[in-house]
């Protein structure tokens, strides 16, 4: 199990990081999410626990979900790669974004058997 100081940073990382592929200041999402600039930048930096609440709107002020934050297994860095590979197909043309679809499709479904193999 965790210890709770480090799921506090961890949250506050896995936030920070994903304010950061947004392209969004402290301040920015501090105001999207209804939370204090002070609040937020505490959170950021593991230096206090953020109720669910908290967590919620400021899941929701990164357009993301409380799993995403809360998911301290799923490595970051595979969230920066979705958020690459989503801005380079909302730039591509149709026919490429359809390839790339269909390929991504068949990643997941060779993925999803595997993964019911396992169980």
């Amino acid at each position: 199990m965790t210890p709770p100081t480090q799921l506090i940073r961890t949250v506050g990382r896995r936030i920070c990081t994903l304010r950061e592929l947004r392209g969004l200041t402290q301040r920015q999402l501090s105001e999207r999410a209804g939370v204090g600039h002070a609040e937020l930048s505490k959170i950021e930096n593991g230096q206090r626990a953020a109720s669910l609440i908290t967590l919620h709107a400021i899941a929701r002020g990164l357009q993301s979900s409380l799993t995403v934050l809360l998911d301290h297994e799923q490595p970051l860095d595979l969230l920066r790669d979705i958020e690459g590979a989503l801005t380079l197909l909302r730039e591509a043309e149709p026919a490429q974004r359809d390839e790339a679809i269909r390929a991504i499709n068949a990643v997941l479904s060779v993925t999803s058997r595997g993964d019911s193999e396992d169980k």
